[in-house]
């Protein structure tokens, strides 16, 4: 989930890190609209409206059961039209980077996303 964060002190957990938590949309509660799992579709839309020159790049693993890349696939096609999301799917489980044969196609997809995103300003 997306969230902003302000210079006061603590958290539930009690920690002192100098910063409070506050969700975007004013809700706190961690009931995920009513769904069973969350769902972070709304706070990016919403991060969208926010900063127009964000951009995301979302990279999943072709055998990933923890985040499978499918369903990414799917939550992602719920944004509006023309978000710009750039994806791709790699060999591998859910930490793709640990293949070495993995590596050098990551690294040419952030060249290609940093690239892409400088080109935008």
């Amino acid at each position: 989930m997306l969230g902003l964060v302000s210079g006061a002190d603590g958290g539930e957990d009690g920690a002192k890190n100098g910063a409070t938590w506050r969700e975007p949309r004013g809700i706190d509660d961690c009931a995920h609209g009513g769904l069973a799992f969350p769902d972070v579709i709304p706070d990016l839309a919403a991060a969208f409206t926010l900063d127009p020159a964000l951009k995301v790049l979302s990279v999943g693993g072709e055998h990933d059961l923890i985040t499978p890349f499918h369903q990414a696939e799917l939550d992602l096609a719920r944004l509006p039209p023309g978000s710009p999301v750039t994806f791709s799917v790699h060999a591998g489980g859910h930490m793709t980077y640990l293949d070495d044969r993995v590596r050098p196609l990551l690294r040419a997809d952030l060249l290609a996303f940093y690239a892409a995103a400088g080109s935008a300003r």
